[in-house]
């Protein structure tokens, strides 16, 4: 329980961070990731989903992101996709994740 709470705390900050410095599209990297520890799967897309029309490695730590959330919400087929994207870009661990996800098929 402590932990999840530590989670939520983190939410807030990022929130009160984004205030400060609006449009940093590493804050809504780090929310994302939050979000997927606390399973709110839908919320860490939809971040994922606003940073996806940029370049190089924030694109594709978003699709690595948003590849670990359609995951947990079972819509691997999609997941699969945003690793082999992430991969394609250079994303280390995106290998990883989409090997994983494919034994999981298996």
């Amino acid at each position: 329980m402590a932990r999840v709470e530590r989670y939520e705390d983190a939410l807030e900050s990022w929130a009160r961070a984004e205030k400060l410095k609006p449009g940093m599209r590493e804050l809504a990297l780090n929310r994302a990731s939050i979000l997927i520890r606390l399973a709110r799967f839908d919320e860490a897309v939809s971040e994922c989903d606003k940073l996806i029309d940029g370049e190089g490695t924030v694109k594709a730590e978003a699709l690595f992101y948003k590849g670990y959330a359609l995951a947990g919400m079972k819509r691997n087929e999609e997941a699969i996709k945003a690793f082999s994207e992430a991969s394609r870009l250079g994303w280390k661990g995106a290998d990883e994740a989409l090997k994983q996800l494919q034994d999981q098929d298996k």
